[in-house]
């Protein structure tokens, strides 16, 4: 008798080992972050997996951000292939604060592009208004040199962080708002991790 009740024990466990493994796989399967690619460009990142992919809806905009469902607060804009946008609102302690990230193809004459040995001085020179607040570092990303722009908020602006790069003779700048923001520099942290070129 005992051993049956035994037996039975063991058949619980291991189906309540195996119903609480399936559950945490398809949490995790469900929290993975999805991938984007610029077909156009050859580039690609992961976002969050809670982006609503397009515009942020029409309905979204009537209330505050504080007001707005779950679906309201985060969407990947990509119909603009020059211009990719992300924006999501993210909770820091008891207030929402605006996450953007975006990368642009800039459209610069062939006669004037820089080159990648000389990105910073081009920078200095065709941004000066961008370059003169900004701290400025030599950076890579996905293994390509770049120079980043970081500048502080002011009365006028929020905080923002720059990255321009060279890839297959075309200029590209990511930007970042309110990188100094804990929660948001973990979501660009991620999203640059991930990002990459198809050469």
């Amino acid at each position: 008798m005992k051993s049956k009740q035994f037996l039975v024990f063991l058949v619980l466990s291991a189906a309540v080992i195996l119903i609480s493994s399936c559950s945490d796989a398809s949490s995790d399967a469900g929290d993975a972050w999805r991938t984007f690619e610029n077909q156009q460009y050859g580039y690609s990142f992961t976002y969050p997996p809670d982006c609503t992919y397009g515009p942020l809806p029409i309905n979204c905009k009537s209330s505050p951000p504080e007001e707005r469902p779950a679906e309201c607060l985060c969407f990947l804009n990509s119909e603009n292939p020059d211009r990719v946008l992300m924006q999501k609102y993210q909770s820091d302690g008891d207030q929402l604060v605006l996450a953007e990230f975006s990368i642009a193809h800039l459209s610069t004459p062939a006669d004037s592009m820089p080159d990648e040995t000389g990105l910073m001085d081009w920078l200095a020179e065709n941004f000066p208004d961008k370059w003169e607040p900004a701290q400025a570092e030599n950076i890579t990303i996905d293994g390509i040199p770049a120079v980043s722009l970081s500048s502080p908020a002011s009365e006028m602006a929020p905080a923002v962080k720059e990255i321009y790069f060279m890839h297959n003779d075309g200029l590209f700048q990511i930007s970042m708002l309110e990188p100094d923001v804990a929660v948001n520099s973990k979501l660009y942290e991620h999203i640059l991790t991930s990002f990459h070129f198809e050469r």
